[in-house]
């Protein structure tokens, strides 16, 4: 059995419609200030998205955590040795 479709199904998003009913705190404003804001906004998120200069630092931060991890275990490794190394050695100097 198929569900029914969304009525908004297929159909573009259009700024004139989003800002027929306004809500929350644009609610106040002017439909001249509402529409530029709402222009603003849509300029600057179509800009974050198109935005590709992150994904460097985020390949840095995947490299940084590949290095990191491994000098952690080897520092934890040569931790427990080294605590074991002058355990022995003052059990030695007591006896």
């Amino acid at each position: 059995m198929r569900a029914s479709a969304s009525p908004m199904a297929g159909r573009r998003w259009n700024l004139r419609e989003a800002t027929e009913r306004p809500r929350g705190a644009v609610a106040c404003l002017r439909d001249s200030t509402r529409q530029s804001l709402m222009r603003s906004c849509m300029r600057k998120l179509h800009g974050f998205l198109q935005d590709e200069s992150g994904a460097e630092a985020v390949e840095y931060l995947l490299v940084t955590l590949a290095l990191l991890l491994p000098t952690y275990l080897i520092f934890q490794d040569l931790y427990a040795k080294v605590l074991l190394l002058m355990q022995t050695i003052l059990r030695r100097l007591q006896s």
